[in-house]
């Protein structure tokens, strides 16, 4: 999360901490902003239902000051003949990855 909204990460949109005026600046100086700490809360933390409360925070942040102002709309799809079968075809494939797509060196048709 903080790839994306923290204040210190390239292009991520949030402003860096006060008392910094480059990303170089607040990182010598250790600033952060509350969002910054909040995500790194959430991330330090194992507690389930802390961190849930954490991301649930940082999430309001962010669309209260409008960061993430355009949502990831992508939505794959993927159209299969009968008999064809495969990951990320007839199976979901988890979203371990940013697009987790089709593995078509496992998919296989019915005889």
């Amino acid at each position: 999360m903080a790839v994306r909204f923290g204040s210190t990460s390239t292009y991520s949109g949030t402003p860096l901490p006060e008392g910094a005026s480059t990303a170089a600046e607040a990182l010598a100086g250790g600033l952060q902003t509350d969002l910054d700490q909040v995500i790194q809360d959430a991330a330090g933390t194992v507690d389930e239902q802390e961190r849930e409360q954490l991301y649930q925070q940082a999430a309001k942040m962010i669309s209260d000051e409008a960061y993430g102002p355009f949502g990831i709309a992508f939505s794959p799809a993927q159209v299969v003949r009968k008999g064809v079968h495969g990951p990320g075809l007839t199976t979901p494939i988890p979203a371990l990855a940013v697009n987790p797509g089709v593995i078509y060196e496992r998919v296989w048709v019915e005889q």
